[in-house]
């Protein structure tokens, strides 16, 4: 069909785990994305809604998440830790040139070390952009188990198993404790936000999630459900868009990608413009797919 320029299309299976753009024509020897406009949907039933779009968001906050501190026990400080996530001191810079960029025409939230926690992103009231800069995480090869004391990440592995959206999540301040299985006082906020959790936020009027944690895109592949991942809990929580890692790429890559594309955002909010902005700057610096196609944007 070489009329075709635009495909939309909603993933299923083992295909979340791909970028369909990065994948070869071989009759031409052009990627894919260099010939279609692919537009990834959550689910098809979103395609009948293309003529009545969400209106975009009047809010000018960017709420921005970084550099968490994971270890932030305060009075545990004194405990044994067996499992410590390594720090993302990187992100910092991220954070800081989103900022740059942003100045001027938005309002940017910096939440940094302790202020990266889950609390402070279950108390966001629909921001303009939400962007997470931390680790994420996929559970997979659980074994079932009625052993009541056998825990994982404060809950119950029986409960890890029966439910893929506690399987994968980001990890925030303070998450060290909960994979250390030390009591915190406050069980409901552990540091570590599901993808159960991300259900309940507000983002009923937010235009964008930004993931640009490892394999934060992955979750529980079930052919008949799509996946049970953070990218479908986010656009159930509300967000019109979610752009998100599908793997870990070198750090000073990402941070160009992300200053492209919001140098590109903030010039008229087009998201998908953004992106594609963002992705063909990348690929000029970094030729190989295993860059620019590790990044991929889902929603409206």
């Amino acid at each position: 069909y070489p009329a075709v320029k635009k495909v939309f299309v909603s993933l299923d299976g083992v295909y979340h785990k791909i970028n369909l753009e990065t994948l070869r024509n071989p009759k031409t020897g052009k990627y894919v994305g260099e010939e279609l406009d692919i537009r990834l949907v959550a689910n098809t039933k979103d395609l009948l809604k293309r003529d009545q779009p969400k209106p975009k968001s009047s809010s000018k906050v960017v709420s921005l998440f970084g550099f968490p501190d994971y270890r932030m026990y305060n009075a545990y400080d004194t405990l044994k830790v067996e499992k410590q996530l390594g720090k993302l001191k990187e992100t910092i810079k991220e954070i800081n040139t989103i900022q740059e960029v942003l100045a001027g025409k938005y309002q940017p939230q910096p939440f940094l070390g302790e202020a990266a926690s889950e609390e402070n992103v279950q108390r966001l009231q629909s921001p303009k952009v939400l962007h997470l800069a931390t680790h994420g995480f996929f559970l997979e090869n659980i074994q079932p188990t009625r052993t009541n004391g056998l825990q994982l990440m404060g809950q119950a592995t029986q409960v890890f198993v029966e439910n893929p959206l506690l399987r994968s999540g980001v990890y925030l301040a303070g998450a060290d404790a909960t994979l250390n299985q030390k009591t915190r006082p406050d069980s409901t906020a552990n540091g570590i936000l599901t993808s159960n959790e991300v259900l309940n936020l507000n983002l009923d009027n937010t235009d964008l999630v930004v993931l640009s944690a490892c394999e934060t895109g992955r979750g529980k592949i079930q052919n008949d459900e799509g996946v049970y991942g953070l990218q479908r809990a986010f656009l159930g929580a509300g967000a019109k868009n979610v752009l998100m890692g599908l793997w870990k790429v070198d750090d000073q890559a990402t941070q160009y990608f992300m200053r492209c594309f919001y140098e590109s955002w903030t010039q008229d909010e087009d998201v998908r413009k953004a992106y594609r902005t963002a992705q063909r700057k990348l690929r000029q610096e970094y030729p190989s797919p295993y860059y620019w196609g590790a990044f991929v944007l889902v929603g409206q």
